[in-house]
């Protein structure tokens, strides 16, 4: 089994910011607690709203195949964050995400009101 190495995706250096903007950042060994760190230095850097999405189908610690998903959102449309929260968690049910599964949706830089 290889190594799990989290890295996140040059998306801060190379977008330029524009509405709704989606970046998968994280590889499919990763454990989505891994990328914390990694996303909260890159929202210093971000000069606009920025978001992150993540559903999970097992428990968060579990390394089965893919467990699940994230999205760092860049310049995300107004108000999708509370359409996600109506959603994401019906999307994980349609693909079976046991009691142990969730979602999370949360803002990282310059929370839109």
């Amino acid at each position: 089994m290889r190594p799990a190495t989290c890295h996140l995706l040059a998306a801060v250096d190379i977008l330029e910011p524009c509405p709704g903007k989606q970046c998968p950042f994280y590889e499919d060994t990763c454990m989505l607690t891994e990328l914390h760190p990694q996303l909260a230095r890159a929202a210093e850097k971000l000069p606009v709203p920025a978001l992150v999405s993540e559903l999970w189908v097992h428990p968060r610690d579990t390394r089965v195949g893919l467990n699940g998903s994230g999205l760092l959102i860049v310049n995300p449309p107004y108000q999708l964050d509370l359409e996600m929260h109506k959603w994401l968690p019906e999307l994980g049910g349609a693909l079976g995400a046991g009691p142990k599964g969730g979602s999370l949706i949360r803002w990282i830089a310059h929370e839109q009101h």
